[in-house]
């Protein structure tokens, strides 16, 4: 049987754990932004918690924290946000990326 090595590994392990890796980062970042969209969602109508939400925001995803900033007073826009939210965190966690949230994640 002929294997090929990379270093003391078999191909097939290393790129095993390479899709372990990738995967595990897409399913980290997946979970955060359905956290932040659940938050969100529960707090629609509760300005002050939206105001902590956003400034908890603004380091990691400071895109986002400006769009909720911008419309913290609009349910509607509120409601928009969460739907595009999880939607990324569905496409982040299924193929890697998010077409929908390139304008606010940069995700690799």
């Amino acid at each position: 049987m002929f294997r090929i090595m990379v270093g003391d590994k078999d191909i097939n392990d290393v790129v095993a754990e390479m899709h372990a890796e990738i995967y595990g980062d897409n399913k980290k970042k997946s979970g955060v932004i359905k956290i932040i969209a659940d938050n969100l969602e529960k707090n629609i109508g509760n300005l002050e918690e939206i105001g902590e939400i956003v400034e908890r925001l603004r380091v990691e995803y400071p895109k986002i924290s400006n769009d909720l900033k911008k419309w913290h007073n609009t349910p509607e826009k509120i409601k928009e946000i969460i739907e595009k939210l999880r939607f990324g965190a569905w496409q982040i966690e299924s193929c890697g990326k998010s077409t929908s949230m390139d304008s606010w994640i940069d995700v690799k």
